[in-house]
């Protein structure tokens, strides 16, 4: 019995030490990391990540400010859904920012995201068909959506995810 456990726990370390070896060694380490030991994280086009550090704001993306762009909030929280597509990051959430009441009136509350890191473009908006109206502008009809966590899960698995440049 002994001998059959330490055999499966040598092939186990085997395969683990074999998906290692193949995940994909990319130069830029902008494009390496998954995260620190208390935060997971992807790259979706530089200088934009997913980070997820804990339950309160599921996965996030941070929003630089961009000269002559809307402002916009200083991160995304709770993201559900995101697409990259044309160079462009799409973006979904449900949640409102965590701003007093008061604020929240008297800002625009965005739950869709259109980012083009090469164009310096971050937009949000209110609502889907405005956000699907200006995807089409960027010369995207077809969006195909996945949850952060799948993401993170194939990055974490082979170091590629389709817009890593190299992959």
């Amino acid at each position: 019995m002994y001998k059959i456990l330490r055999k499966s726990c040598i092939m186990i370390l085997i395969v683990l030490a074999g998906c290692a070896f193949f995940r994909y060694p990319n130069p830029d380490p902008f494009y390496v990391s998954t995260g620190t030991w208390d935060s997971a994280r992807f790259p979706l086009i530089k200088p934009y990540d997913a980070v997820y550090g804990n339950e309160r704001y599921g996965w996030v993306i941070n929003l630089p400010s961009v000269p002559g762009e809307p402002a916009l909030y200083g991160s995304v929280s709770r993201v559900e859904k995101i697409s990259v597509v044309n160079d462009a990051i799409l973006i979904y959430t449900p949640d409102k920012p965590g701003f007093s009441e008061a604020l929240l009136e008297q800002l625009p509350i965005y739950y869709w995201y259109a980012i083009v890191p090469e164009s310096k473009i971050q937009r949000g908006f209110r609502n889907e068909n405005d956000f699907l109206e200006y995807a089409k502008q960027l010369g995207i009809t077809d969006i195909t959506w996945e949850n952060p966590q799948e993401f993170f899960d194939r990055f974490k698995e082979t170091g590629c995810l389709d817009w890593i440049p190299g992959c």
